[in-house]
C-alpha cells in the first residue's frame, strides 16, 4: 500500500486585516489596537520580528510586543499591540509587517490607518434642551 506523503509547514495569519484608529487629537495617545498573529499551518512557527513601516510610521508605536522571537505552536497565536500619538493634522496611514519562518508568506503586512486633529477639533456631544 502507498501512504500519502503529508507535508507539515507553518502558515502565518494575521487578523484583523487592518488597524483603523479613526480620528485623535494632536499630542493625545490613542487607545492600543491588537494585531493578533497567529500559527495556521501544521508545524511550528519562528515569529522573527514585527515591525512599523510606511510614509507616518513614526506616528505610530508598537506598544507592546508578545510575537517577536516567539515561536507558535500549530493553533495558536500572539498580540502585537500598536497605539497612535499624532504629531500633525491630517490621514496618517502606515502598515505593521510581521516576518516569519512561513514559507508561502514570510512576511505578512497590515495596514494602519488614522487622523490626526488639531486640538479641539474632536467631535463633542451636545446636551439637548429639555422643552
Amino acid at each position: 500500500p502507498r501512504v500519502a506523503n503529508t507535508v507539515t509547514k507553518p502558515e502565518i495569519l494575521a487578523v484583523p486585516g487592518s488597524l483603523d484608529f479613526h480620528a485623535v487629537e494632536l499630542g493625545r495617545i490613542s487607545d492600543p489596537l491588537t494585531l493578533w498573529v497567529s500559527n495556521d499551518g501544521t508545524s511550528w512557527l519562528d515569529v522573527e520580528s514585527a515591525s512599523l513601516t510606511g510614509a507616518h510610521s513614526d506616528e505610530f508605536e508598537i506598544r507592546s510586543d508578545g510575537c517577536s522571537g516567539v515561536r507558535l505552536a500549530p493553533s495558536t497565536s500572539c498580540p502585537v499591540e500598536v497605539v497612535f500619538t499624532p504629531v500633525s493634522v491630517g490621514t496618517k496611514d502606515a502598515g505593521v509587517s510581521v516576518s516569519s519562518n512561513d514559507p508561502d508568506a514570510p512576511v505578512v503586512s497590515v495596514n494602519i490607518i488614522a487622523i490626526g486633529l488639531a486640538t479641539g477639533d474632536a467631535p463633542r456631544i451636545m446636551p439637548v434642551a429639555a422643552d
